[in-house]
């Protein structure tokens, strides 16, 4: 393996491990404001819901949708009080 070639696969491997670092951090603060994780898999759309269940279901998701909608109406008429 030339240097070149040694410089690009550490490049590579250091630009994958600062990605792989920004969307753990993503999961997470995710899971803690109670939004679902979205992946795809061969084509099928796969939501992994902040109780950690994952479902195909985007029924699922428009309850969490609205849950949230009625959370934000009582916090915002709290704070006109």
């Amino acid at each position: 393996m030339s240097s070149t070639e040694k410089n690009i696969f550490e490049l590579t491997a250091e630009i994958t491990k600062i990605g792989n670092r920004a969307v753990h951090k993503a999961q997470e603060e995710n899971r803690k404001l109670g939004i679902p994780n979205v992946y795809a898999k061969r084509g099928q759309i796969y939501y992994q819901l902040p109780d950690g269940r994952i479902t195909t279901e985007k029924s699922e998701i428009n309850y969490l949708n609205e849950s949230l909608g009625e959370y934000r109406e009582r916090n915002e008429e709290s704070d006109t009080d």
